[in-house]
């Protein structure tokens, strides 16, 4: 199973960005709310990748855990 670790929305409101965690890895997800659809934005077999929109909300910023500290995605 994926459990949510992080769950912003953009600054208009109108996506969702979701990071999960589980035991198959981590996924990072855009949820368009309107569209009642979402994209993978990333996704890794590691666990620990979390992501927040930029305030524009045309960027999505991301990181994950590694072995030597953490990493953008």
């Amino acid at each position: 199973p994926a459990f949510p670790a992080r769950a912003v929305f953009t600054a208009d409101g109108r996506r969702l960005v979701v990071s999960t965690w589980g035991t198959d890895g981590s996924t990072v997800r855009a949820i368009d709310l309107s569209a009642d659809n979402s994209i993978v934005l990333y996704a890794d077999r590691d666990k620990g990748a979390v992501a927040t929109p930029s305030p524009d909300g045309k960027w999505v910023v991301g990181a994950r855990g590694a072995q030597d500290g953490w990493q953008l995605v």
